[in-house]
C-alpha cells in the first residue's frame, strides 16, 4: 500500500475524508486541503494535540532536580521539570497570576524555585505557589488559595528514556 502526497487527483470536495484502508496494493488517499487548510489546523489543535500523548524530551535532557526543558506545541507551552531525583512533571509554563512564561528553552531553576519575571510571584518544582510579592499588602490571606495559584499539570509518563506528555488531565494512561 503507498501514499501520494501533492497529487492533484487527491482533491476531494470533503477535506476531512481519507480513503479507506483499500485493497493491497491499493493507494490510500489524503486530501491535499489537510496540509494547508485552516479549519483542518484547527481541529487538529483543538481535538488532536490537547487530547494525546506527545514525546517532550529524554531524561538525560533533564539530569539533575531543578533542570527543566520547555515543550512546545502550537501555541501551548509546557515545563518539564525533574522535581526529584524520581520525579519528572509537566507544568503549564504560566505563572497563576498574569499567565506570563517562566521559562523559555532548556535550563535550571536556581534555588528550585520557577520566579515570575513580570510580578516576582515564585513557585516550587511542584507547581506550588511559595511565594506572593507583597501578598500582605495587595491581597487578604483568605484571598490566595494554595490550588488556585499552583501551576496546572498536565499528564506525564516515562517509557524507554523518554519523557511523554498530556495536556488532558482526563487522558487514559499511555
Amino acid at each position: 500500500m503507498s501514499v501520494q502526497f501533492g497529487d492533484s487527483r487527491l482533491a476531494s470536495s470533503n477535506p476531512w475524508a481519507v480513503g479507506g484502508r483499500g485493497a493491497p496494493g491499493e493507494d490510500v488517499r489524503i486530501p491535499t486541503e489537510r496540509y494547508y487548510s485552516k479549519d483542518f489546523f484547527e481541529l487538529e489543535c483543538n481535538s488532536l494535540w490537547n487530547n494525546s500523548w506527545q514525546v517532550a524530551c529524554r531524561l538525560e535532557d533533564i539530569p539533575k532536580v531543578g533542570d527543566y526543558v520547555e515543550y512546545t506545541i502550537v501555541d501551548q507551552s509546557i515545563l518539564i521539570v525533574r522535581d526529584s531525583e524520581t520525579t519528572i512533571r509537566a507544568l503549564w509554563n504560566r505563572c497563576s497570576h498574569r499567565g506570563v512564561q517562566l521559562a523559555n528553552g532548556i535550563g535550571s531553576f536556581h534555588g528550585c524555585q520557577m520566579v515570575c519575571p513580570f510580578h516576582g510571584w515564585r513557585y516550587d518544582l511542584d507547581g506550588t505557589c511559595s511565594y506572593v510579592y507583597q501578598a500582605a499588602n495587595a491581597f487578604s490571606p483568605e484571598s490566595i488559595e494554595p490550588e488556585v495559584v499552583r501551576i496546572p499539570e498536565c499528564r506525564t509518563a516515562i517509557r524507554w528514556g523518554f519523557v511523554f506528555v498530556n495536556m488532558n488531565g482526563q487522558a487514559a494512561s499511555l
